[in-house]
């Protein structure tokens, strides 16, 4: 990502299995004149997730240096869960933490995992609450109604 004035003025992204996609660091464009220590082009990392609550897709990415340890974190502890069999979905929920630098205090995000799921697991899951969801909700005039009897 490219920063000029604190403001991003250029991106490039790419998936990780993909490298044929990834720009080289001559290749970028000059964005420049480029006044301030931050400005230019930054490494950027990511990844992609889907919310349990909406089964929406989303995708985080951060530039920040304490952002990009956070996520790699992460992505290391993926990817050590795999190579040893264990589960390797993460459920996790976002939050952040705060931590001084340099005398000013910064945030970083935290990546709070409650539950690990195998693949299967999560397609599953993810698979249901998608049912759940295309399932019309039942209300009052649906519910069926009591049978009437006669009485003698």
């Amino acid at each position: 990502m490219c920063w000029v004035g604190s403001k991003p003025v250029a991106r490039h992204e790419w998936l990780m299995h993909e490298p044929e996609n990834a720009v080289g660091h001559r290749d970028l464009e000059d964005k420049g004149p480029f006044t301030r220590a931050q400005d230019g082009w930054q490494p950027l990392i990511g990844f992609g997730f889907v919310s349990r609550e909406t089964s929406v897709e989303y995708k985080f990415s951060t530039n920040s240096k304490s952002g990009r340890n956070a996520v790699s974190d992460l992505l290391r502890e993926v990817s050590d869960r795999l190579a040893s069999g264990d589960p390797a979905v993460p459920l996790f929920r976002f939050t952040e933490e705060r931590f001084l630098a340099q005398g000013e205090w910064n945030y970083k995000p935290k990546f709070e995992v409650g539950e690990w799921l195998e693949q299967g697991e999560a397609s599953a899951m993810l698979a249901a609450e998608d049912a759940a969801e295309d399932e019309p909700e039942e209300t009052v005039d649906d519910a069926p109604k009591p049978r009437r009897t006669r009485r003698t």
